[in-house]
């Protein structure tokens, strides 16, 4: 019986189905048994996706006659997964912020950063040269185009200033105690004795303050000193002398990174304020999650009208 052209057109059309169908079927099955079959070659394939995206990036922004830029590390760990890190020194954070997830799909990449409540979606190009995306943090969006940390552009970024101080000895700053202690030590000694003035410098960021207080009957007064400045005005009669200070007492305060120690001390021996005998430093610390710093110190010389009250005895 001859079909009419209405039933030959349905028939072609579920065959062209079906066989497009059969295609697909073919292509799945293929990719399952290779995965089934050859592992390290899908692996291989995951892993070629990863590879263009591992290293360092950045991302720049004008902001008036300055740049702000924004530091991108993708790396992956010995069990192959991936991980990572930002900062951007321009602003002052030099450390590593953790990026909390890193997802690659085909030509896409996915960081989440945990940390900032922000995250980062962005597609690579032809090249692998630049990821073209999106900054989305707090409801808002900024568009961020990444291309690869050279060491030109690493060189060009801005260094933590206290990484040109003295390095220093890690016992000294594990705490707030100790970076206190350290601070006693570097300045006692025999006359003629130098001092070690890169372990004191060791002991300072670079913009901290060194305050001495005074009072000539009504009037206040005061000076401050720089690490260098102290060093230079003040270092040269410590070295001539004998000199001792001793911590009698402290009180440590603590919250995250910042710290407060009260250290009342004695000193015998000084060569700038011979008027007295004891007094408290106010340290105010800093941890930046390797070790302390101090931020500034401030010291207040007994005296008559203003004796050291018992619970810092």
């Amino acid at each position: 019986m001859l079909l009419s052209k209405s039933s030959f057109i349905k028939n072609h059309r579920f065959k062209g189905v079906a066989s497009l169908w059969h295609i697909v079927l073919a292509v799945f099955m293929a990719g399952f048994m290779l995965s089934i079959v050859n592992p390290g070659a899908v692996q291989a394939q995951r892993k070629s996706e990863h590879e263009k995206f591992l290293g360092g990036w950045i991302e720049t922004k004008k902001s008036g006659p300055s740049e702000k830029r924004v530091v991108f590390k993708i790396m992956k760990t010995e069990d192959g997964s991936l991980t990572g890190y930002t900062n951007s020194p321009d602003r002052g954070f030099f450390g590593e912020i953790p990026i909390s997830k890193v997802s690659i799909r085909g030509d896409s990449l996915f960081l989440d950063i945990e940390k900032l409540n922000t995250r980062f979606r962005g597609q690579i190009n032809g090249s692998n040269s630049k990821i073209k995306g999106q900054w989305l943090s707090g409801g808002r969006s900024a568009d961020y185009t990444l291309v690869r940390l050279t060491k030109a552009r690493k060189e060009s970024l801005p260094k933590p200033p206290e990484a040109k101080r003295p390095q220093a000895n890690p016992e000294d700053v594990r705490s707030p105690e100790a970076i206190v202690k350290a601070f006693h030590e570097t300045l006692s000694g025999e006359k003629g004795e130098k001092r070690d003035w890169d372990r004191f410098r060791s002991l300072f960021l670079p913009d901290a303050r060194i305050v001495a207080t005074s009072r000539a009957g009504d009037a206040p007064g005061r000076q401050a000193w720089t690490a260098n400045e102290y060093i230079k005005e003040i270092g040269k009669e410590l070295d001539d002398v004998k000199f001792q200070i001793k911590q009698l007492d402290s009180k440590k305060e603590r919250f995250g990174d910042i710290a407060h120690v009260f250290s009342t001390f004695k000193e015998t021996g000084t060569p700038i304020a011979k008027e007295f005998q004891r007094g408290l430093n106010s340290y105010q610390l800093w941890y930046d999650g390797k070790r302390w710093w101090i931020y500034s110190m401030l010291w207040h010389g007994e005296r008559e009208d203003a004796p050291i009250p018992q619970k810092y005895l």
